[in-house]
């Protein structure tokens, strides 16, 4: 398979109908001989239409390495093909807080987004502060994550309200602690948060696609109880799952096999 990882495919959309490149990448752990869990990347590109309905989508998978380098080489080859493919096409990145990946991903899209269920764990988390009750903690939750996805400009809004928040008032040191940490989340992530734009574009705000990849290629498969895998081995196997999960290349693969041998 390792020849593999450079064979080109073709997509199948033609460029009147794609309208976006979107892009995830996302972690899980897969458990090797010797080494117990190590980190094992996955990635998605997808073709999106005027409507920001997914068209195609390619997968890739890659076993635990030290560092990124190989997946992310192969992530940038498959991005570089699509983009010479839909010349001129907006490429949108999306990841959760991880920096290692929203840098490689700002250098190679017009804009990245934070992911907005990251998000929401943390906003839920907060709203300890802002509420007596469950039900009031979740109206707030709700009303806020409905203004981050509807109203331009609120993510600095809730900045500003996390900080008076911070600034008055008694809170216990974990209610504090929890208010804290989300405020720092959002701050530091503040030029990714802006999904109204972002769903206004017809661009994705979470990456469910990604994290599915890693769900369904990766955890479901190696994560058995008992299993543990050679590297190289995990990675033939990743590298089949990913190719039957995409669009349009199970066939392509198994054509070139046909015709050029294993």
């Amino acid at each position: 398979m390792r020849r593999e990882a450079h064979w080109n495919y073709s997509p199948q959309a033609g460029p009147g109908e794609v309208a976006a490149i979107a892009v995830g990448i996302d972690g899980t752990c897969a458990p090797l001989c010797d080494e117990g869990y190590k980190q094992a990347m996955a990635g998605s590109l997808d073709l999106l239409n005027a409507k920001g309905e997914r068209l195609e989508t390619i997968y890739l998978a890659n076993a635990p390495e030290e560092g990124k380098k190989t997946f992310l080489s192969r992530m940038e080859r498959e991005l570089d093909r699509l983009k010479a493919h839909f010349p001129e096409t907006p490429v949108a990145g999306i990841s959760d807080g991880a920096k290692d990946l929203q840098e490689w991903l700002t250098e190679r899209c017009d804009a990245v987004t934070l992911d907005f269920f990251h998000l929401s764990e943390y906003i839920h988390t907060a709203a300890a502060a802002f509420g007596d009750t469950p039900a009031e903690r979740e109206d707030w939750a709700g009303l806020r994550l409905h203004a981050l996805k509807h109203e331009e400009g609120a993510p600095a809004k809730l900045r500003k309200e996390m900080k008076r928040r911070l600034k008055t008032g008694e809170l216990a040191d974990t209610v504090r602690a929890a208010l804290e940490k989300a405020r720092g989340y959002l701050e530091n992530n503040m030029e990714r948060t802006e999904y109204a734009l972002a769903r206004g574009a017809r661009l994705p705000i979470g990456s469910g696609v990604t994290e599915a990849a890693c769900k369904h290629i990766i955890k479901q498969r190696v994560c058995g109880s008992g299993m543990r895998w050679r590297r190289t081995t995990l990675q033939s196997v990743l590298s089949l799952r990913s190719l039957h999960e995409s669009s349009n290349r199970w066939e392509q693969f198994w054509t070139r096999i046909e015709r050029f041998g294993y």
